[in-house]
């Protein structure tokens, strides 16, 4: 009987040490083997952390060479805004000397047109005159900018030019012995004009070396008649004659 009790207290007694040790060798392998795959998701993690702020340098270095290359590009520009402005305040000082200079050209200018309009055969000679007051009237004025006066007192000359060229027909008044009498009148350029009355009664011719009319005999007032309707585009071209208003000689012959 004391013998069963032995063996029973045999199994009674604690387990061997080492299968102590066999169990806590299984949990540290296991917290070894958690910490592995802990310490390996942090070194993927930072992995991922360290690519992309490599790509963030790889895009702010392309930022920054970018930004080289556009501040050059601005200074390459401002470089040239500067040369330009510098040109630019170069024309406008000479733009002023022109001006300076071209305004009082541009007196000169109408005065001597309005000289030979007065010297001139009297075509149209009011209303050439009229022109001429609305240029120097304008001269004036402020709203106008100088070139455009300038354009016009060129067209005003243009317009005088055109007097030297054409053949025409119109109407108004002549002074004879201290009268003004109504009259149609004709010019072919500056060499011929003359006129006659409405009713084609008489005729004169202009003098430009007396400044005065002169009555023509009847001889020409056919041909001046036909010149009449040639000018006004109502009968065909002929051989006519007419007397010059300037004489192309010393003797006076016209």
């Amino acid at each position: 009987m004391k013998y069963h009790f032995v063996c029973l207290w045999a199994f009674l007694l604690p387990l061997p040490s080492s299968a102590d040790d066999v169990v806590k060798a299984g949990i540290i392998e296991s917290q070894t083997l958690k910490a592995a795959v802990d310490s390996q998701e942090r070194i993927d993690s930072l992995s991922d952390d360290i690519l992309s702020m490599k790509a963030q340098i790889e895009h702010l270095t392309r930022e920054t060479s970018n930004l080289d290359t556009y501040r050059e590009h601005l200074e390459l520009l401002q470089s040239s805004q500067e040369k330009e402005k510098s040109q630019l305040l170069e024309k406008i000082a000479d733009i002023s000397e022109t001006r300076a200079g071209i305004v009082p050209l541009m007196y000169k200018m109408v005065d001597s047109l309005e000289s030979w309009v007065q010297q001139d055969i009297p075509v149209k000679r009011v209303h050439r005159l009229n022109r001429i007051a609305q240029l120097k009237t304008m001269m004036g004025r402020a709203d106008v900018t100088v070139s455009e006066k300038f354009r016009r007192i060129l067209d005003a000359y243009r317009i005088e030019m055109e007097y030297g060229q054409k053949l025409s027909v119109f109407s108004g008044q002549i002074s004879l012995d201290g009268l003004e009498r109504e009259v149609e009148m004709l010019h072919l350029g500056r060499i011929i004009l003359v006129a006659r009355t409405p009713d084609h009664r008489q005729y004169w011719v202009y003098d430009r070396d007396a400044s005065q009319w002169q009555a023509l005999g009847e001889d020409l007032n056919e041909d001046i008649d036909l010149a009449f309707s040639l000018a006004e585009r109502t009968d065909i071209p002929h051989t006519i004659s007419l007397p010059l208003s300037v004489s192309f000689s010393t003797g006076g012959t016209r």
